[in-house]
C-alpha cells in the first residue's frame, strides 16, 4: 500500500536498509543485526543519502562518499548486546564526515534528552531531536531505553545527547511502525510514556574504538 496522503515524507525514495556513523578516520559503528562478515563485499557504507529540498534527493554519489568494509573490528548480537564496529577500506574524506565522541565510562543520567540521526525506513537522512525525546531506564548493563521518534532503517543510528555532544548509545529496537489505515499506510503514533526504544549503549563496545586525536 502507498503511505498516506498527510504521512510525513511519503514521497521521498528509500534505499538505505540501516543506518551507521563514523566513530574514527576509517571506523563505522551500526547495529550488530545490521552487519557481519559475510556483508563485506556485498554492503557499502554511504555519507550523504540526504534531501537536497523538500522535493530533490540526491540521486548521485561521488566516489568519495562510498566505502566497503574491509574487517568487522568487533560484534555482538546476543542477550543483551547489539552492536557491530567496521573498519572500512579506507579513510574517510566524504564532504563534512567527522568521527562522533562516544561516551566511555559511566552511564547517561535517567531523564537525559537524547535524539537520533539516521535513515527511517531506508529514507534520506532525518534528524529527530524533541524536547520530549529523553532516557526512561537505564539499569540495564548492555543498552538503555528511551522514547525517540525511529523506525526500521534508524537500526544502527547515533543516539546522541545534545548537551555534551557525545553518542550515548546505537539505536537497535523499537516499537510497530506503522498501520495499515484503509487502503494506505501511516505512522504508529504512541505516547512519550511508552519510551518503547532499546538502545545498545557505547560502553559496551568503546574498547573496539581507538581515542580519537583530539581527545
Amino acid at each position: 500500500r502507498p503511505a498516506c496522503a498527510d504521512e510525513p515524507f511519503g514521497n521521498q525514495p528509500t534505499a538505505a536498509y540501516c543506518s551507521g556513523f563514523l566513530v574514527g578516520p576509517d571506523l563505522i559503528a551500526t547495529a550488530g543485526h545490521c552487519y557481519s562478515s559475510g556483508d563485506l563485499s556485498g554492503t557499502r557504507f554511504v555519507f550523504g543519502f540526504v534531501m537536497q529540498n523538500a522535493t530533490t534527493p540526491v540521486t548521485f554519489l561521488a566516489e568519495n562518499r562510498v566505502y566497503q568494509g574491509v574487517e568487522v573490528v568487533g560484534r555482538a548480537l546476543q542477550g543483551d548486546l547489539d552492536y557491530a564496529v567496521i573498519r572500512l577500506d579506507r579513510p574517510v574524506t566524504a564532504p563534512g564526515a567527522i568521527p562522533f565522541e562516544i561516551r566511555r565510562e559511566g552511564v547517561v543520567p535517567l531523564t537525559a534528552n537524547v535524539g537520533v540521526i539516521g535513515h527511517p525506513a531506508g529514507l534520506p537522512m532525518k534528524i529527530a531531536f524533541g524536547g520530549a525525546t529523553r532516557v526512561y531506564e537505564n539499569s540495564n548493563a548492555g543498552y538503555f531505553v528511551a522514547n525517540l521518534d525511529t523506525y526500521g532503517g534508524n537500526s544502527g543510528s547515533p543516539v546522541i545527547n545534545p548537551v555534551t555532544g557525545q553518542v550515548e548509545g546505537i539505536l537497535v529496537r523499537g516499537a510497530q511502525d506503522y498501520v495499515i489505515e484503509g487502503n494506505c499506510f501511516r505512522s504508529n503514533w504512541l505516547p512519550d510514556s511508552a519510551a518503547s526504544e532499546d538502545v545498545s549503549k557505547t560502553t559496551s563496545f568503546a574498547q573496539f574504538v581507538p581515542l580519537l586525536v583530539n581527545s
